[in-house]
């Protein structure tokens, strides 16, 4: 059985910018919702500019030797995918990475395995950290950031101690909407039921004009 780590958040901001209650929200809204909608496949119709890019990563626990799961904001940069520890290097989902740097994430088309690594280089963090947060969407209100109006100056001014990682895809497995998946069926499904419900009133509609 798949654990969920709930004591990280989505958003990568410093400890000290959260409050208690946010905290218990991230974590009510990843356990409830984030992860869930990950694992029927519903990422695709989540993620977008406003809401915010998520993907889903899951690391072995140092302890307990089980997958956990974490969802996260991130970027694609340089052949490889960024996310951020957002409560720093005490992170839980952090730590697991470190003891076993075999990962998984569940991005909103695929599903990537790959290798884990902290970034070191600070061109990187900070060019990373920049992409990372105007892929957050509506979520950068959080951290004070209008999401409308963000600027590289302002987004790294709320860089606190974040931990960058870097995850080197070591193979990509086909998504819902590769060749030979089903995922078409989910997307034309919706478009095929509204063409024969309009199809179905147009013919109504000759049919009332001719007796009429």
């Amino acid at each position: 059985m798949v654990h969920v780590e709930h004591r990280v958040t989505v958003l990568p901001t410093p400890p000290t910018q959260h409050s208690h209650t946010n905290r218990s929200q991230f974590k009510s809204m990843n356990r409830h919702y984030m992860v869930p909608a990950s694992r029927l496949g519903l990422l695709p119709w989540i993620v977008n500019p406003l809401m915010g890019y998520i993907l889903v990563l899951q690391t072995i626990g140092r302890k307990s030797g089980k997958p956990r799961q974490t969802p996260l904001n991130y970027t694609l940069a340089d052949g490889s995918i960024y996310c951020m520890a957002g409560f720093g290097a005490g992170t839980d989902w952090l730590a697991n990475l470190k003891a076993n740097p075999n990962v998984e994430v569940r991005l909103p088309g695929t599903i990537v395995k790959g290798k884990a690594e902290i970034v070191t280089e600070q061109e990187v963090i900070e060019r990373i950290f920049i992409q990372i947060i105007h892929n957050c969407g509506f979520a950068s209100l959080f951290v004070g950031l209008n999401p409308l109006a963000l600027t590289d100056e302002k987004i790294l001014t709320k860089r606190g101690q974040q931990v960058v990682v870097r995850i080197r895809p070591t193979e990509i497995w086909a998504g819902p909407y590769d060749p030979g998946s089903k995922g078409w069926i989910q997307s034309t499904l919706p478009f095929i039921t509204l063409s024969l419900l309009l199809g179905l009133l147009l013919l109504g509609w000759r049919k009332a004009v001719h007796h009429s």
